[in-house]
């Protein structure tokens, strides 16, 4: 874009002050000291960027000799056509208004628009400069500088390097942001912190571990003991019970050996038919009581 026009409504020593039809192309401005060129430079930067308030360290520029404190500039662009540019004092810079051709207005977005990327360090130490900031070269290494440069000599405009800067600083800030939770490392730091913590928790407890193992060991050989004694205790258990089951048949058992100790005959020997001897002789004799009844 170029500038065609400035008018200053009030801003140091101008009041309603107007300049036009500006050349293209590379503008020198000559003139006596004191004579208002730093003035009119200031001008043009705080209507692109902003007024300084009072906690900056730049001079304000307050109007000496009347008017409002501001004024417009006019621009001719490919992109916008003619624009009116227009700022006073306000805070964050002051507002911003731009007038187009078919009388649309914008404000800060549209101004970032036309200035395709340009920064205040650029422009002042690139396109609109003091011969004083040109006798010092530390202020060719500024950042911005050095991408305008690179835009240049690489043939890429300046607004398409600025996106591509401000796509991989948003990057960078998706992946990771000192402070951040949300970022993709910044959550992987976090994860990892967490690791690190049990991982500390647990070789904390290595001592206890091996204690516990131990104490483990001691439990299993007390319980293998202990089912041991449970057989043999199990084991007895299942004779009383059988002792108890046959008590009264052992009692018995007891009383007829002693009434058989008791009897007045004891047999010692028993022949092989005796019980069939036995069978007949008791016949023989109930055949005789039977005969006696008979008789009688």
């Amino acid at each position: 874009m170029n500038l065609n026009s400035f008018h200053i409504d009030g801003f140091g020593i101008f009041h309603d002050l107007e300049a036009q039809d500006f050349p293209d192309g590379l503008m020198l401005v000559r003139g006596d000291n004191e004579a208002g060129k730093s003035t009119c430079l200031a001008f043009i930067r705080a209507v692109l960027f902003g007024f300084p308030d009072k906690r900056m360290a730049r001079k304000q520029y307050p109007p000496l000799r009347g008017g409002t404190h501001g004024g417009r500039l006019t621009f001719t662009s490919k992109e916008f056509g003619t624009v009116i540019v227009q700022r006073h004092p306000g805070t964050h810079g002051g507002a911003v208004t731009l007038t187009f051709d078919d009388g649309s207005t914008g404000g800060k977005r549209e101004l970032n628009d036309l200035l395709a990327g340009m920064t205040a360090d650029l422009f002042r130490n690139i396109y609109a400069f003091s011969l004083n900031e040109l006798q010092t070269l530390d202020s060719l290494q500024d950042d911005s500088v050095g991408t305008a440069l690179y835009a240049a000599s690489s043939g890429a405009g300046l607004a398409a390097l600025a996106n591509a800067q401000n796509t991989v600083s948003n990057r960078l800030d998706e992946l990771f942001k000192p402070g951040g939770r949300k970022p993709a490392i910044n959550h992987l730091l976090g994860q990892l912190d967490q690791v690190r913590q049990k991982l500390r928790e647990s070789t904390g407890t290595l001592s206890l571990y091996a204690d516990t193992k131990l104490e483990l060991k001691t439990l299993e050989h007390q319980l293998d003991e202990t089912r041991k004694t449970l057989d043999q205790v199990s084991l007895h258990l299942r004779k009383v019970d059988s002792c108890l089951a046959a008590w009264e048949d052992w009692t018995t058992l007891q009383t007829a050996e002693n009434d058989l100790k008791t009897l007045p005959l004891v047999v010692t020997s028993f022949p092989p038919d005796g019980l069939e001897r036995f069978e007949r002789l008791n016949d023989a004799h109930r055949r005789c009581m039977e005969e006696r009844d008979n008789l009688r």
